[in-house]
């Protein structure tokens, strides 16, 4: 049987945005609980990535630092899948407030052998929304060492599977839960989304 898991990725400096983004509050609740309540209802294991573990502490996931330091998103999705100890692994970025369930749910019903399932909206691929094997970890590793930290460029050596935009917007028009957090404009827009 395949084992699969989540893991949200809360290991970014926030630099544009003076405060763990994970924890800015949308509707009086932090984001990283949000999202930890949405995964848990499809997921038995959930985890996160995060270097500086305190601001987590009392979250109910268990919590891992980088294993391989500095090396951006990329470097926590390494980090996911390893600790994650599963077949696949959902990551999702700890600013995205509206992961959308029906969308993750489909994607997982298209994991049928693939590598890499991830959901294109307006013509952009969304790799901090998206599934990933195991086997992702051998190319993940040659990308590091050459120091390339495009989290998308290692797709092409694998088996992957584009969920078309023409297929996300029949869960989620607006792209909501692809709506991150990076300023205060950000966060000002995001809070006022339906979600």
């Amino acid at each position: 049987m395949t084992s699969i898991s989540a893991a949200i990725l809360a290991g970014g400096k926030g630099r544009r945005l003076a405060a763990q983004k994970g924890l800015l509050q949308i509707g009086g609740e932090a984001i990283i609980a949000r999202q930890l309540k949405l995964l848990k209802s499809i997921f038995t294991k959930v985890i996160i990535i995060a270097n500086n573990k305190e601001p987590y502490h009392g979250m109910e996931a268990d919590i891992f630092g980088d294993i391989i330091l500095d090396k951006g998103p990329l470097g926590g999705l390494y980090s996911a899948i390893k600790y994650s100890q599963s077949d696949y692994t959902f990551i999702a970025a700890c600013d995205m407030p509206y992961l959308n369930t029906a969308l993750i749910r489909y994607m997982l019903d298209n994991l049928g052998g693939y590598d890499v399932v991830v959901p294109e909206f307006n013509q952009r691929r969304q790799p901090l929304f998206a599934f990933y094997s195991n086997k992702c970890l051998a190319a993940i590793e040659k990308q590091i060492e050459s120091n390339n930290l495009k989290v998308s460029d290692f797709f092409s050596s694998l088996k992957t599977r584009v969920i078309g935009h023409v297929e996300v917007v029949k869960f989620d028009i607006n792209g909501l839960s692809f709506n991150n957090v990076n300023t205060r404009e950000d966060y000002e827009r995001i809070k006022n989304a339906a979600g």
